[in-house]
């Protein structure tokens, strides 16, 4: 919601340089014109209500053919990782009804203050779930699974990889809208975390050499300025 092109690839950018590669990114069309446009934000809060009521819009099927996309470039071993925030993780949620099960097992879902939970008990053919809630995160109270794990302390854990499926932060910005940000204070270390583990567990042991000479050369000159 209220995100315009050029914000969605800034943050793009951002999070290509925690990954160390480019970031496939497809953007959620705001109604919004300018930041104080109140009528373009109800169009947009009308349109995720909409969703939350299970519709399928133009936005949802557009997601289902942009990982559709990069499955079938992957090949028969490869991953895609996605990662959605606030709306976004609903549109992947209904995007994912859509999504034939041999496309799930190549996808991985990495969910921050969602508008919906996406969990293996619902979907068990992806790859991985996990869903990242900062405890004041406004969105957090809307989700039934996530608010019932909370309350109940019983968290779901995943069968492929035996990861918790929900985790629950305790919020760095002490303000609910900047910590509900996908790279404000509480979500932006596990952002950079999730990059970590992409290039652990998914890159060459060439490129992780490369990686760790040109971080080792990056010190030493910023040590010799």
């Amino acid at each position: 919601i209220a995100h315009t092109p050029s914000d969605a690839k800034a943050t793009a950018q951002t999070m290509a340089t925690y990954f160390n590669r480019p970031v496939n990114y497809i953007h959620n069309p705001t109604a919004m014109s300018k930041p104080s446009d109140a009528i373009g934000y109800v169009k947009d809060l009308t349109q995720a209500t909409t969703q939350l009521f299970g519709r399928i819009t133009a936005e949802v099927n557009d997601l289902v053919e942009h990982l559709r996309s990069l499955c079938s470039q992957t090949g028969d071993q490869g991953k895609v990782l996605h990662l959605c925030h606030s709306q976004g993780v609903l549109i992947t949620y209904l995007a994912a009804q859509k999504l034939d099960p041999s496309e799930q097992r190549k996808i991985e879902i990495i969910a921050f203050g969602g508008a919906a939970a996406i969990t293996t008990t619902e979907f068990p053919n992806f790859a991985r779930c996990v869903n990242y809630y900062s405890l004041n995160d406004p969105l957090l109270q809307i989700v039934p699974p996530a608010s019932r794990a909370l309350s109940t302390g019983l968290l779901s854990f995943s069968a492929a990889t035996g990861e918790p499926e929900f985790v629950f932060l305790t919020p760095r910005g002490n303000d609910p809208i900047v910590d509900h940000g996908l790279l404000g204070p509480t979500y932006k270390d596990l952002v950079c975390l999730e990059g970590r583990r992409y290039i652990d567990k998914y890159e060459t042991v060439t490129y992780k050499a490369y990686d760790l000479a040109t971080s080792a050369q990056a010190r030493m000159d910023h040590l010799c300025r």
